[in-house]
């Protein structure tokens, strides 16, 4: 369960059976049914703006701080649901 603390972006999976969003630099995922949160095994420092592409097998997003920007692409993400 992730720590307490803002959640900065999320994003619902490309099914809808999943809310994906970042909160302390983690990438977690909740059922969309209700249930407990899931790590999906990813840090960066302040990650923000989650985008699901179509198929649901990427995600994108922006982290790292405003004086140095980084984007980052993930693959495969939702693979072993």
């Amino acid at each position: 369960m992730p720590r307490e603390g803002r959640i900065v972006s999320l994003a619902w999976s490309y099914d809808g059976r999943w809310v994906i969003f970042a909160s302390r630099g983690l990438l977690w995922r909740v059922p969309a049914q209700g249930g407990a949160p899931e790590k999906i095994g990813f840090e960066a420092e302040a990650i923000r703006e989650l985008r699901m592409n179509p198929r649901g097998d990427r995600i994108a997003f922006t982290a790292g701080s405003s004086a140095r920007g980084e984007v980052w692409v993930m693959e495969n993400l939702m693979a072993n649901q």
